[in-house]
């Protein structure tokens, strides 16, 4: 068992990033879980493990995200129950194993309620494989680099002797939980959801991209190159749409914190949320203007990231020539974290996931744009429905996308429709 005997401590509101995390899994339908981030981290060097785990207790005691559980209420409401029990790690002596086999096959992966999962592989004498597992109904992407900065710093001063330097968490994840559940039954963000209601409104022209909107049981993915800025990202992704279906108002759906709120900077949870950067295309207009615009847009949409998307999806269906599918096709994210162990005396390094495609994972977006720098990796992906979008379009995608940055970070002086004419 990595976890010891739950105790309840109280029942919270469900996130907005929860409430669409179950409703996609009932679109969905399919009996797979697929919400779960592994990441698994190569320690050469002295590690101690009962350091490690103290390490653990420590941050767990911070964040109650990681031992809260989602249950349904007698009325049939979904809510977060949040205990008070604690992570063990597990322990495993795999002597010269393959550091790879080793992350890809952890002994078990968390299911409700143990929704964190740690797991140390013995190797060698200073070789070691730290896995760690968790569901995405506790966590984002935002949270995964929390927690990986402050296991760092107090497996550090755990074994210094010292206090953590650990960041000020305000009122805490319930109090967090309860003031946006508060602030969207008050109606309290109508400023900021009257900005998304005309930001995105009609008309609604069709991207264009191949087959028809719906669910896609399967994706896959191909390579992109790696991208330093996310501007140059999003309108090398602007440029590649307009090449690939004509495309000149394009919704792109980008993947944000969502914490833009005081309070919420430093908590381990599943407050993640996604926004439309809409942007539009001028063939006459030059490369530079594209990439302002993409930079523009996206600073705009941060500054409003807080706004669920499904609350700016009730507001839309007002237009009776609205339907979701229409809100957005192409998902974009760039991510940068560090998300590795820092051990003194001791080299960590992350080991890419193997991810086989295609692979089942239902979804209803056509082609995803993603960014990840970290320190030791940097990675560039486009998965695609692979119901939807064939293999041959979605190399053609990827090396489209390649030219258009070396367009836009070369070919000052060119215009929009200049750079598609060569892509």
């Amino acid at each position: 068992m990595s976890a010891g005997v739950l105790s309840l401590v109280r029942a919270l509101p469900l996130t907005s990033g929860q409430e669409r995390l179950l409703a996609g899994d009932r679109v969905a339908a399919s009996g797979v879980r697929r919400r779960l981030e592994s990441i698994a981290v190569l320690v050469e060097g002295p590690l101690d493990v009962e350091t490690l785990q103290r390490a653990l207790d420590v941050v767990v005691d911070r964040h109650e995200a990681l031992t809260t559980t989602i249950r349904a209420r007698t009325d049939g409401v979904m809510v977060q129950l949040v205990g008070r029990h604690r992570v063990l790690i597990e322990r495993r002596d795999l002597p010269d194993a393959n550091p790879t086999l080793v992350s890809t096959a952890p002994v078990r992966r968390p299911t409700d309620p143990d929704l964190l999962h740690v797991e140390v592989a013995k190797l060698g004498r200073e070789r070691h494989v730290v896995s760690l597992a968790i569901h995405h109904a506790i966590s984002d992407g935002w949270s995964v680099a929390a927690l990986f900065t402050e296991l760092s710093e107090a497996y550090r001063a755990t074994f210094t002797g010292e206090r953590p330097r650990l960041p000020d968490l305000g009122d805490g994840y319930s109090h967090a939980c309860e003031q946006l559940w508060q602030r969207r039954r008050d109606r309290s963000d109508d400023a900021r959801r009257a900005y998304w209601t005309k930001e995105l409104a009609g008309p609604w022209p069709p991207v264009g991209l191949p087959g028809t909107p719906g669910l896609s049981r399967t994706v896959a993915d191909v390579p992109l190159i790696v991208v330093r800025s996310p501007r140059t990202a999003l309108a090398a992704l602007a440029l590649t749409l307009y090449a690939e279906a004509g495309a000149t108002d394009l919704r792109i759906g980008t993947l944000v914190p969502g914490r833009a709120g005081a309070g919420l900077q430093h908590l381990i949870g599943f407050f993640a949320n996604t926004v439309v950067v809409r942007l539009r295309i001028d063939p006459a207009a030059p490369l530079e203007a594209l990439e302002a615009s993409a930079n523009q847009k996206l600073a705009s949409a941060l500054a409003h990231q807080d706004t669920p998307i499904q609350d700016v999806m009730h507001d839309l269906q007002t237009d009776p020539d609205f339907t979701p599918t229409q809100l957005y096709e192409v998902m974009f994210s760039f991510e940068t974290m560090r998300r590795t162990l820092v051990i003194d005396g001791a080299s960590c390094t992350e080991i890419p996931a193997s991810v086989p495609s295609p692979r089942t994972a239902p979804t209803t977006v056509a082609l995803r744009w993603q960014f990840e720098q970290s320190d030791a990796v940097s990675r560039g992906t486009l998965t695609y429905a692979a119901g939807r979008v064939d293999s041959l379009t979605a190399a053609r995608l990827s090396m489209r996308f390649r030219l258009a940055v070396a367009m836009l970070s070369e070919s000052r002086g060119m215009t929009v429709g200049d750079a598609v004419a060569l892509l």
